[in-house]
């Protein structure tokens, strides 16, 4: 008989994830038909500006999507977090947009965006999607309602993708032309439900603004240290292998994307709940909520890593071009990821909660700066396999050593 907790979980897991995971599955269809259209060396571009644009927004979100449930188990001011988190993006947004040339001086990006100025929109885009509010739909307990917006949002892009496919005309400068378009209209519905706390908003004091600062600032140390593994890694990969095994290799890693995507959605079943638990040191609530993550999110995961692994040349021979059949010697290596990027949400809940980041923060630092090593290494026109596996091998040394010490160390002083 399964309990009226497990019913409601696998309720909302299943309102949930069904939306977005078919919108996830179609959104990838999409970028492997972009994949295929652009080629290796334009989508290898159109990649290297996705990292960028991820880059943008662990800076200018600054983990508040992270703290906020935690947050609001604490003062239950949902006015007050709006503002804090509000002015915080708006905060980092501007320093973004002064630091670019920054970047441009240091990197190979102003050198990217010389040669093909309709990226520019790309990295606006991306700018402009970090000020989504789904923590707060998150925190009323509405997170099905956010799905939806999420799912009409992604579907809405993938029917202007499909309309400039259609006329043959599908390039950088309209697939980002899409992406803007659609997240405004998401952004619309957002404002919309949520007129009331933007109606109200102030400027934080800057007290409350550097308090926060200090707080988060080991847990986005964390998520940059989490970035070198898909970010970082590949703007090492491009100095050494060149644009086009970057669109090869970029190519491969949109399946973790989906796999993100569907994390992002099933782990705000439970981490309102399993922090309330931590927070609140209620055993038994704890135990029994990460049994029902691993059962109901980790378990399905394996199951599909072990699908993708066992029929890699399958995959890839019926969805993409042979440019791109490289990727069938490291998808398998990929599929692995799955099952720990479900792993990580559940340490990083896990960690976040009980309030101590800066072992956190060493922990994942030691393996993320162990990677970067490795990966300056590497010869140049090494083989993708060894790039692909040097960084799983790092992730998941990660992820095990963060769950080992959380459970030898905390459980006992709950």
């Amino acid at each position: 008989m399964i309990s009226d907790n497990y019913r409601k979980i696998i309720s909302e897991l299943a309102s949930l994830t069904g939306l977005n995971f078919f919108a996830a599955g179609i959104s990838y269809i999409f970028t492997i038909i972009i994949a295929n259209t652009l080629g290796p060396n334009d989508f290898g571009i159109y990649s290297y500006i996705l990292v960028w644009g991820g880059f943008a927004t662990l800076l200018i979100v600054f983990s508040t999507d992270a703290t906020v449930p935690v947050q609001y188990a604490k003062t239950n001011d949902k006015q007050g977090l709006f503002n804090l988190t509000q002015t915080i993006k708006l905060l980092f947004l501007f320093i973004w947009i002064f630091s670019m040339p920054l970047w441009y001086r240091f990197t190979e990006l102003g050198l990217v965006i010389f040669k093909n100025p309709e990226v520019i929109i790309g990295l606006i885009v991306f700018s402009l999607a970090n000020f989504r509010i789904m923590e707060f739909y998150e925190i009323s307990k509405n997170n099905v309602r956010y799905a939806k917006i999420y799912f009409i949002e992604r579907m809405f892009y993938v029917f202007l993708l499909g309309f400039f496919l259609y006329t043959n005309s599908l390039d950088i400068f309209t697939i980002f032309s899409c992406l803007f378009v659609a997240t405004f209209c998401s952004l619309l519905f957002q404002t919309k439900d949520n007129f009331n706390l933007i109606k109200k908003f102030e400027i934080e004091k800057f007290q409350n603004v550097s308090k926060l600062f200090k707080e988060n600032l080991p847990l986005v140390l964390i998520q940059l240290s989490t970035f070198v593994y898909g970010g970082f890694s590949r703007v090492i990969l491009e100095s050494k292998l060149g644009m086009e095994q970057l669109g090869i290799y970029s190519a491969g890693w949109q399946i973790i994307l989906v796999i993100t995507i569907f994390q992002g959605q099933v782990v705000r079943v439970w981490r309102s709940d399993l922090s309330n638990a931590l927070i609140n040191k209620k055993r038994s609530d704890i135990k029994s909520l990460i049994s029902s993550y691993l059962l109901f999110s980790t378990f399905p995961v394996f199951i599909f890593a072990i699908f993708v692994s066992f029929f890699s040349y399958e995959i890839v021979s019926i969805l993409f071009s042979d440019e791109y059949i490289l990727l069938a010697t490291i998808l398998p290596i990929f599929s692995l990821f799955f099952v720990f990027i479900n792993l990580d949400s559940l340490a990083k809940i896990l960690w976040i909660s009980i309030g101590n980041r800066k072992k956190y923060l060493m922990i994942s630092l030691f393996f993320s700066i162990m990677l970067l090593v490795i990966l300056q290494t590497i010869p140049n026109n090494s083989s993708l396999e060894l790039f692909a596996f040097s960084i799983f091998a790092m992730f998941a040394c990660s992820v095990i050593t963060l769950l080992l010490v959380f459970y030898f160390k905390y459980p006992n002083k709950i």
